[in-house]
């Protein structure tokens, strides 16, 4: 009776342990979800991480600044459209426009990409997508593998513009429902809308992302999400009066934010640097994949001879051997400017950088340093065009294979106020109003 009572005390005992040896094994595989943040109108010189966001009382009202002290600041990032779809396509994808086919709100992306949330799903996360404008509609095709994609602001909210503070919450309510790994992406565009302050709007959108990873925080998913800052497009500050923010293919428009967080094991230090390698969108969105699913490989050849490149090791070490450098600092990145004004995907403008050299493919080309000119008005076209003669063959047989015309003049009126000339950030429903083509 004894020995029997022994024997079952024993079993419970190798039983219990084998439940704590079990329960620790799934802690340590716990996946680790990914969250992106995308602003419209965020760009590169807006965040700037300094030693004075190290500083405790600081870090608590700035999101900005919490984000900062863990995570990689790219210094020299650019977006691969300037429309807002587009861009998130290329997050989305891994690809360039002209390879995923969304270059406008109002196209769909190409049935045969294949997209970062299929491989969520195909790893058991939970999806969302949160659009705070009309610039990112289900329409877009975007919304494929989403099992939330909620762009109710299009029908429900002042201005078509949701507030940021709302999405948080709006997402909070929905990982409530069933707490497990996640691939989300919140989309806002407050600084885009109709009116608005842009230095207050930053600020009360730095406040709004302070109580949000606060509450990242305080309900443990803060060490577990890899979080991904970005801008889609960057802010037509400068006024050149014959270019629209849509239009303007400039660094101040083109160039934009962006800051990535890694998971890290509790009590770690987080990962604080900053990089200064030219990446664009479509490098990120081959980054997602292979934090998603690490095993696949997405194309990065690059046709027409734009490449996408693999910045794993960019994310992970401080330093990069010569030949990589040399890869980087050699290969040329795309950006487009696609016509809004037509059903028909008519013509696109086009940038290409590589190293300081920005090439802008107007109907009169203009080459700019974007190190030593920094407003960009030097055109140094007819002493560095040899540097690009490969690139206009390039460029020729891309508009011949997606049947493009040549871009017409576009000329902006000149408008004046009491006070100063109109700002050329314009709004969707006034840009007709704004505009001759010839």
């Amino acid at each position: 009776m004894k020995s029997s009572k022994y024997v079952c005390l024993f079993f419970l005992y190798v039983l219990g342990l084998t439940l704590i040896l079990a329960s620790t094994s799934c802690q340590s595989e716990k996946k680790s979800s990914v969250l992106i943040i995308a602003f419209d109108r965020l760009p590169s010189e807006t965040i700037i991480c300094s030693d004075e966001h190290n500083t405790e009382n600081f870090n608590l009202n700035s999101g900005f600044a919490m984000l900062c002290k863990e995570s990689i600041r790219f210094t020299h990032s650019y977006t691969t459209s300037l429309q807002p779809a587009a861009a998130m396509g290329s997050l989305l994808s891994g690809e360039y426009p002209h390879q995923h086919q969304l270059h406008r709100s109002f196209d769909r992306i190409s049935d045969k990409t294949e997209l970062v949330t299929k491989l969520a799903l195909e790893k058991k996360m939970r999806t969302s997508f949160f659009s705070g404008s009309p610039n990112i509609l289900k329409k877009t095709g975007l919304s494929k593998y989403f099992e939330l994609f909620d762009d109710s602001s299009a029908v429900t909210e002042k201005n078509f513009i949701k507030q940021l503070k709302s999405q948080f919450e709006t997402f909070f309510e929905w990982y409530s429902e069933d707490p497990k790994p996640f691939f989300t992406v919140i989309y806002n565009s407050e600084l885009q809308s109709k009116g608005s302050d842009y230095a207050n709007t930053i600020e009360k959108i730095d406040e709004n992302l302070a109580g949000f990873f606060i509450k990242l925080k305080d309900d443990k998913l803060w060490e577990t999400t890899t979080i991904l800052l970005v801008g889609l497009n960057g802010a037509n500050k400068f006024q050149r009066l014959d270019e629209t923010a849509f239009q303007n293919l400039h660094s101040e428009n083109t160039q934009v934010t962006t800051l990535i967080k890694l998971p890290r094991s509790q009590g770690d230090e987080g990962i604080y640097w900053k990089n200064d390698t030219v990446i664009q969108s479509a490098d990120l969105g081959y980054l997602l994949k292979k934090i998603i699913a690490p095993e696949t490989s997405p194309n990065t050849a690059g046709r027409f001879g734009f490449p996408i490149i693999d910045i794993q090791k960019l994310i992970t070490e401080k330093k990069l051997n010569p030949a990589t450098n040399a890869q980087t600092e050699q290969r040329q990145i795309l950006i487009e400017a696609p016509n809004s004004w037509s059903k028909n995907l008519s013509w696109i403008q086009f940038a290409v950088l590589q190293n300081q050299d920005m090439y802008i493919d107007l109907n009169q080309p203009v080459i700019y340093n974007i190190l030593t000119d920094g407003m960009e008005t030097t055109n140094l076209f007819k002493q560095r065009r040899q540097i690009f003669e490969k690139t206009e063959i390039n460029l020729a047989a891309l508009k011949k294979n997606l049947k493009l015309k040549p871009a017409p003049q576009v000329k902006r009126k000149n408008i004046f106020s009491n006070e100063h000339l109109i700002n050329t950030n314009i709004n969707l429903e006034n840009i007709w109003g704004l505009l001759e083509i010839n």
